[in-house]
């Protein structure tokens, strides 16, 4: 029921229209009620933490809000709160970090237009930046912010209604910047099997990826390890 509820709402926000990106514009940063109903279904027992305003440092330390429960390590949407709690924007991209266990990476445009790479603890929430306002990828980042505007589904929106047709884990969401917006979902089913599936970036309606075309993951894979040796320099 609360799934259906939560789907509910991200029908009402693309009927609203107006494109994530676009909003953030509008509101600097204040997070949406549809927005706090996605993070809710997603996990009922937290709700996100609230948009706010915060400075380029270290790390943050963590609010009640997005700190875990008993129930153990952030969510996806949960790490998403707690990167928008610091520097509040639109999210192009959450992903589990399969080396450095324990964290999430997620990037976002912040209120100021600067795109930032950030790691998110998921045992605490503590949010530290990786990387902000890289010059080399002026091109990268004008296709995912017209991706994000065009888009009326953000990326908790986004892993709700995939949670929603295939009950899991969400374990990465990206915005697609090809045409045709859409998000590109991971859910670890409870069967405990890899899904991929897209998301319509306009109506939230989910379809499996059947493309089977590597060149999209390796692409992928090319970029995590870009930003582990930025680590390990």
């Amino acid at each position: 029921m609360k799934l259906k509820l939560a789907i509910s709402a991200i029908t009402a926000a693309v009927l609203i229209g107006g494109g994530t990106y676009t909003a953030l514009a509008a509101s600097h940063g204040t997070d949406s009620t549809d927005s706090t109903d996605s993070a809710r279904a997603e996990r009922s027992d937290r709700a996100p933490a609230a948009d706010g305003p915060a400075a380029d440092g270290p790390a943050a330390t963590p609010t009640a809000a997005t700190a875990p429960g008993a129930r153990g390590e952030l969510t996806a949407g949960e790490a998403v709160a707690a990167a928008l709690a610091r520097f509040p924007g639109a999210v192009s991209s959450v992903e589990r970090d399969d080396d450095r266990a324990g964290r999430w990476e997620v990037d976002l445009f912040g209120a100021d237009d600067v795109r930032r790479e950030l790691t998110v603890d998921a045992a605490d929430g503590t949010v530290r930046v990786d990387r902000a306002g890289r010059d080399d990828d002026g091109d990268d980042d004008a296709r995912d912010r017209a991706a994000l505007r065009a888009a009326a589904v953000d990326v908790r929106q986004a892993a709700v209604a995939a949670l929603a047709s295939v009950p899991g884990t969400v374990t990465s969401a990206e915005i697609d910047d090809a045409p045709g917006a859409r998000w590109e979902v991971e859910v670890r089913g409870e069967d405990g099997r890899e899904h991929e599936l897209n998301v319509d970036a306009r109506t939230a309606k989910v379809t499996a990826d059947h493309d089977g075309d590597h060149d999209d993951r390796d692409a992928h894979d090319d970029h995590d390890g870009d930003r582990d040796a930025r680590d390990d320099d």
